[in-house]
């Protein structure tokens, strides 16, 4: 699944932190309570690898880096550019 999601179309950390600082009123409303996934950006933290994800925290959008051996749930959108 991960790798599908990198085919040259997926978005990466760059365009996690400009929804987030700057049109994070973009997301839509029905999206709060998904981990939105940029796979593009891959982060080596703690000997784990790791990708940057948007998540809601009850208040607002949040940067956060997820493992990728960490377990995954049906509540993950992997952001991808529009064909």
């Amino acid at each position: 699944m991960f790798r599908r999601a990198r085919n040259g179309k997926s978005c990466g950390q760059y365009m996690a932190e400009y929804l987030l600082k700057k049109h994070n009123n973009i997301i839509p409303n029905e999206l709060r309570g998904m981990v939105l996934v940029f796979a593009d950006t891959l982060w080596r933290r703690g000997g784990y690898l790791c990708v940057p994800c948007l998540c809601w925290d009850g208040d607002e959008w949040c940067l956060r880096f997820y493992w990728l051996d960490d377990g995954w749930f049906s509540g993950v959108m992997f952001v991808r550019l529009s064909a």
